[in-house]
């Protein structure tokens, strides 16, 4: 019975100790976090640069003026191609707009003239017509 006690004094002196480790470690953890927490972003860099390299990251060096200047001006050429570009096709559908009503100016004259054509040649025919008439000699009925 004694060994049965000591074995269980055993057993919790290990369990108080796991529970004290884990304890220390969930503290350990929770300062960690705290702090990660609380540092700036540039110390959030700095640190994971460091932890991936084992060193400092290098500073990028500013480009040269020339190196803008040549890209603005590239950019300024693909601009200005652009827009001659939309001219152009500007130009060309009004051109093609200006085709398209002089055809329809076309149409509408032709057709004009026709009718007006038709127009005379009936008034032609009605002329045509009175005139027979009036030269045929009327023949007078009489009611005797």
């Amino acid at each position: 019975m004694i060994e049965l006690f000591r074995s269980r004094d055993d057993d919790d002196r290990v369990l108080e100790e796991k529970q004290k480790e884990n304890s220390v470690a969930e503290v350990g953890k929770a300062v960690e976090m705290r702090q990660l927490s609380m540092e700036t972003l540039a110390e959030s860099r700095k640190r994971k640069s460091e932890s991936k390299d084992g060193e400092k990251p290098k500073r990028r060096v500013s480009t040269t003026g020339s190196e803008t200047i040549a890209y603005l001006q590239k950019k300024s050429d693909v601009d200005a191609q652009l827009k001659r570009e939309e001219l152009r096709l500007r130009q060309i559908e009004a051109e093609e707009r200006k085709q398209q009503q002089n055809n329809i100016t076309s149409q509408q004259d032709a057709l004009t003239k026709a009718l007006t054509d038709s127009i005379a040649a009936q008034q032609m025919q009605q002329e045509q017509l009175v005139h027979q008439m009036n030269a045929t000699p009327k023949i007078q009925l009489s009611c005797h």
